[in-house]
């Protein structure tokens, strides 16, 4: 991964983002679909999706399923070629970019490696996969990111998190740069981008300021996503300053930060 020395920040969302599955889901859906329903039920009954998928994986383990079926199956998740193309303009043009995500480190790390893209990241920020490989037998367990298990409060109030809390994690992904770049307490950068899909997203949206801008996916195929949604509700306790920019399809996606970027690239 690559150094978080800089003033512009990239922060992705992984499910419905960078990748259009939810990987959570489309791992197990490969090896058991009968499980992805206790999934759902799960998370309608605990709201802690890392619970879920610990869950998952010991049903999946009781069945014989093991890690390196784990890791076939992310390989059939994979970064478009305009969404690697969206990458590189923003490399090009300065950016740091991190990962954010509800998923878990196997998953992501798995893609961005198979995809040929883990280069472009400085961190990834998700739910931590652990498993013994001394006892392979034993099914693997996902833990939530340990910064959203401190009890901090969130910087919104917004209603909208559910087991991780984007805008405090976006806040210390800051804090990290700050220290990284030897700014003072009131160093800022100068400027964050945001791309995301899920209602879970809506926290680090609202925290943005004006000069910063979201990325807000508003379909993936037929699907409406939820951020649109839950950006315009009325109870929301703050509303977004920043502007947002919509898209549907990681190749509009590509275009629109290719025009906003094209003038400092000279292209």
């Amino acid at each position: 991964l690559a150094s978080m020395v800089g003033d512009r920040l990239a922060v992705f969302d992984f499910d419905g983002t960078l990748v259009n599955e939810n990987s959570d889901i489309a791992v197990v859906e490969q090896l058991a679909p009968d499980v992805v329903r206790g999934m759902c039920e799960e998370w309608f009954r605990t709201h802690q999706w890392s619970h879920c998928v610990t869950q998952a994986m010991a049903k999946l383990w009781a069945r014989g399923v093991r890690e390196t079926q784990l890791l076939e199956c992310t390989k059939k998740l994979a970064i478009s070629a305009p969404m690697m193309e969206c990458l590189q303009i923003l490399v090009d043009s300065g950016f740091q970019i991190v990962v954010l995500s509800d998923a878990n480190t196997f998953y992501i790390n798995n893609v961005l490696q198979h995809s040929g893209a883990a280069h472009y990241f400085s961190e990834v920020y998700t739910n931590e996969y652990r498993h013994d490989a001394s006892r392979p037998d034993d099914p693997p367990v996902v833990s939530p990111l340990k910064l959203c298990t401190l009890g901090l409060p969130c910087p919104s109030r917004c209603g909208a998190c559910a087991g991780m809390c984007k805008g405090l994690v976006l806040d210390h992904i800051i804090q990290q740069m700050r220290s990284a770049c030897g700014g003072g307490s009131s160093w800022e950068p100068r400027t964050v981008l945001y791309f995301g899909d899920g209602e879970g997203d809506a926290c680090a949206c609202i925290t943005l300021r004006p000069c910063d801008r979201a990325y807000v996916r508003t379909r993936i195929g037929a699907r409406a996503c939820d951020l649109p949604k839950v950006l315009s509700r009325a109870d929301l306790p703050l509303k977004p300053r920043c502007e947002i920019v919509s898209w549907e399809t990681h190749e509009q996606l590509r275009s629109a930060v290719l025009q906003q970027f094209a003038r400092q690239l000279r292209l």
